[in-house]
């Protein structure tokens, strides 16, 4: 991923790491400082699918806009394309 965003234009300086653990203090400790986001990515099933879609139409559309606001949020619409809108993210913000 990396290598793509780099060619796709994302600063040299910037880099992709793979996270084994949200939790483990010493697996933790070995990713690069600091870091500018992070991108969830899990195996879709039937139940997952069928509860994201429940959790998700009890929720407001995020209205929120601007350099201002603390996150961004992309609502994902093509499957596996989560590392491309990271990348999308990331070069609007930091390059």
């Amino acid at each position: 991923m990396t290598k793509l965003s780099h060619r796709l234009g994302l600063s040299s300086s910037l880099s992709f790491h793979d996270v084994y653990s949200l939790t483990d203090p010493d697996l933790i400790a070995i990713l690069p400082r600091p870091a500018y986001a992070v991108l969830l990515v899990y195996p879709m099933t039937d139940a997952s699918e069928t509860f994201y879609n429940t959790e998700d139409a009890r929720e407001p559309n995020y209205e929120g806009s601007g350099p201002d606001e603390p996150v961004m949020f992309y609502r994902q619409t093509i499957q596996h394309a989560c590392g491309l809108i990271g990348r999308r993210s990331l070069w609007h913000s930091y390059s």
